[in-house]
């Protein structure tokens, strides 16, 4: 007769129910590194594309201040431009002589060399139109120092409002000793600095190199 079996289980169920547990293990441990796979691959994702997200909302921003900058630059060089005295002193600068209308409505002539002669950095009297030639360049240097000061706190860029001053600079870089000592003089610092942005200053500083 067959052996009494004294510890109530099969061998071979044994094993069958170990093998089978061993297997739920193996499949649910799978399971679990497949969703934390998945869920690692979900995070990632979401950062890249928050970064993303960040990364364009930058580069908006960046081109919206671009755009401000721009566009105050622009109202300052249209605000130069419509201004009647700061326009007289760039069609000074722009010839060798030039008819223009004093206060009184009269006109005369005036030639470089008399503007040279009107900007001496002095206080007392001065004729009719030397005074005509002074306020037109006191509103000029006025400006520039408007833009000046703009670009330095970043609110436009310079090449904003370089245009068309940079030439009209370029014309007073010819006698800047005359133009620079007004400016000093008077307290145009910041049409000063503004001037200084541009080569043509400079180079005129290499070649007058006793100016101040």
């Amino acid at each position: 007769m067959p052996a009494k079996k004294t510890d109530g289980l099969d061998p071979v169920w044994k094993d069958v129910i170990q093998v089978t547990t061993w297997g739920v293990a193996i499949v649910g441990g799978l399971i679990a590194a497949g969703k934390a796979i998945s869920e690692s691959r979900a995070n990632r994702e979401q950062r890249e594309r928050a970064l993303e997200e960040a990364r364009e909302t930058r580069e908006q921003r960046v081109r919206e201040l671009r755009w401000r900058q721009a566009q105050i630059g622009s109202e300052l060089v249209d605000r130069m431009m419509n201004e009647a005295l700061a326009w007289k002193a760039m069609e000074i600068l722009d010839w060798e002589e030039l008819e223009i209308e004093l206060s009184s409505g009269e006109r005369l002539p005036v030639k470089m060399s008399e503007v040279v002669h009107a900007l001496r950095p002095y206080r007392d009297f001065c004729t009719p139109k030397e005074k005509c030639v002074r306020d037109a360049f006191d509103a000029l240097f006025y400006y520039m120092g408007r833009m000046d000061k703009s670009v330095s706190i970043e609110l436009t860029g310079l090449d904003d409002v370089s245009q068309p001053i940079s030439y009209y600079i370029d014309q007073m870089a010819r006698n800047r000793p005359v133009y620079e000592d007004y400016m000093v003089s008077f307290g145009f610092s910041g049409a000063l600095n503004f001037a200084r942005r541009f080569p043509s200053w400079a180079t005129a500083a290499d070649q007058n190199p006793g100016s101040s």
